[in-house]
């Protein structure tokens, strides 16, 4: 008789515990040991640490897996379980991690793997091997591919978040954070809420408060409507807030940029102030194309675009008497191109028609290593009806322009790099390594935790923001139909290396531009990130004959490549795969 001692650990969170009955069964190279409960009459706690035994005939051998599962107590009380992990202390003496981290229903089954990573041709006992190919099975049966819309990424086969699996679900401590936050807000919002004077929206000064809305890029050619303002990707929380001020569904127009006070009244801060006093100033302007909103457009340029012809005439002034030529061979001019948009209609809001504008913006960085903007064109094909706009205009010609060319940056921002590189790609590689990658291979444990529940925020996101009635589909200038035109377009320009930071900024030749922020911060993360992950994955792949053997990746990239990329051979990443798959 061999004994085999078992540790539950119970999660830290508010209903971690349980009082359903716990079953668990070792299986290992060798034999499985018979089925037993664990908690009898005695419930789990959260926090909690148990230890119990297990009587065994003989040594089961090397330990392949744990299965766990849940019963009702006495058929009728049921509740899920939060368990952490299992720890093993064999007959041997050795002690074996299974991490859990994750809730069992009543009437589920987890089978786990030890913590210890292993590689398809690694896992070289039957069991092993059939139980990594079950896991797959059911996975694929549990994440299924479907095509969103026409040309962009494919996403989860599910329609709300309440029909994802456990593991991929919010946590209970995180969903109670999420709505907690939001009375909290919704609290400090109605406690500021400011009086209002008649037919305005918030307090009286100041002026260019329309102007200055556009500016933060939340409207397409008109101010009015406090909805346009709060769909555009505001946390939920902010959003049941101004609700309850009246703010939210407020039709009426901004008139002063104080009337905002009311919104930024929990998160006010010297960035907001400074951003008050000088966001039509070409200063800051230009600083935002490195360091704001969207800093992913800007790049250098060595020669102007045949459909934007700036003359030295146009900018002597901004050049201090220098030329474009001689500006551009020192690397000191810089064009920002919003072609993607070219074409698209503004949406219909509240009745209104939104206009969007396609901008090419030249930029100048000045001996103070200032970036300034000399030059504006609104649309990408000059004629009379589209001149281009200097800083030597007027000031309020020149101030509209600047503000169409926010409007654009941030249609071109929430489309292509927020809703396309961050959710539907993340979204992409979390589907792909569900359903290829099981849970004993490094990949999926390196990933899983920043995944975990990437499918749940980003079907609230579909159902809530863009789909056919949804907030951005609705109320953005950028929304209808041309919002999915727009991210059809990111998609087919969407590359491998602009995915990649450092190919990014060398692509844009930006590597030597002072005051890049983004660059500078983005950079260090990356090598943390790069150092960290290379160390671990060398670990298990120590030559690229390992990779080659790797069915479970292969799987893994072709499915990305497929359904993120769309097969497309101009994206870059089949150049990427043969490095380590020529064949």
């Amino acid at each position: 008789m061999v004994i085999y001692t078992v540790t539950a650990h119970t999660g830290k969170t508010l209903l971690a515990g349980t009082t359903s009955l716990i079953y668990i069964q070792l299986r290992g190279t060798e034999a499985e040991s018979d089925e037993q409960n664990l908690n009898h009459h005695q419930g789990f706690l959260p926090r909690s640490e148990r230890a119990f035994k297990i009587d065994c005939k003989a040594s089961l051998g090397e330990l392949i897996y744990v299965e766990i599962y849940s019963k009702p107590f006495m058929g009728l009380l049921h509740n899920q379980w939060f368990c952490d992990k299992i720890l093993i202390n064999t007959p041997n003496g050795d002690e074996i991690l299974f991490p859990c981290y994750c809730w069992l229903d009543c009437n589920e089954k987890l089978v786990l793997r030890p913590a210890k990573a292993s590689l398809v041709f690694q896992d070289i006992n039957p069991i092993a091997q059939r139980q990594r190919t079950r896991q797959l099975e059911e996975q694929q049966k549990l994440f299924r591919w479907r095509v969103y819309a026409e040309g962009t990424p494919q996403v989860i086969d599910c329609d709300t978040s309440f029909a994802l699996p456990a593991e991929v679900r919010f946590s209970f401590t995180k969903e109670t954070d999420f709505y907690s936050t939001a009375a909290k807000q919704t609290a400090v919002v109605v406690k500021a809420k400011p009086e209002k004077e008649e037919g305005a929206v918030g307090v009286r000064g100041g002026e260019d408060g329309e102007r200055a809305l556009q500016h933060q890029g939340c409207v397409s050619g008109t101010p009015r409507g406090m909805d346009n303002l709060r769909r555009c990707h505001w946390p939920y929380h902010q959003l049941a807030a101004l609700k309850l001020t009246g703010l939210a569904d407020s039709r009426k127009s901004w008139e002063s940029i104080s009337q905002l006070e009311g919104i930024f009244c929990e998160n006010r801060g010297k960035t907001i102030e400074y951003v008050q006093e000088h966001w039509d100033e070409d200063e800051f302007f230009g600083y935002q194309f490195l360091n704001g909103l969207n800093p992913m457009i800007i790049q250098r340029c060595s020669k102007l675009p045949v459909n934007f012809p700036v003359t030295d005439d146009m900018v002597k002034d901004s050049l201090r008497g220098s030329s474009l030529e001689q500006e551009m061979k020192k690397g000191n001019i810089f064009l920002s191109d919003y072609k993607m948009l070219d074409g698209l209609v503004g949406n219909v809001v509240s009745g209104r028609q939104q206009y969007l504008t396609a901008p090419l913006v030249l930029l100048y960085c000045n001996p103070h290593g200032m970036m300034l903007p000399i030059a504006i064109q609104l649309r990408q094909k000059p004629s009379k009806e589209n001149p281009i706009f200097l800083p030597t205009d007027s000031k309020a010609d020149w101030k509209l322009a600047k503000i169409f060319v926010r409007n654009a940056e941030f249609g071109v921002h929430e489309v292509d790099f927020h809703l396309l590189r961050t959710h539907l790609l993340a979204e992409v590689f979390t589907v792909a390594t569900l359903r290829n990658l099981p849970s004993p291979h490094p990949v999926y444990k390196l990933l899983f935790p920043h995944i975990r529940y990437t499918l749940q925020i980003n079907i609230m996101a579909r159902n809530d923001l863009i789909s056919e009635d949804g907030a951005i589909t609705m109320y953005a200038g950028v929304g209808g139909e041309s919002l999915a035109k727009l991210l059809k377009r990111a998609t087919t320009s969407l590359t491998y290396s602009a995915l990649c930071l450092p190919d990014n900024i060398s692509e844009r030749g930006l590597e030597n531009v002072p005051h890049y922020y983004y660059r500078d911060d983005g950079m260090k993360l990356w090598n943390i990130i790069n150092k960290f992950v290379a160390a671990l994955l060398s670990h298990y792949y120590q030559s690229d004959a390992h990779v080659q053997k790797d069915t479970e990746l292969q799987r893994w990239i072709r499915e990305i490549f497929t359904n993120g990329f769309l097969g497309r051979d101009g994206s870059g990443v089949l150049s990427f795969i043969r490095r380590f798959y020529p064949k």
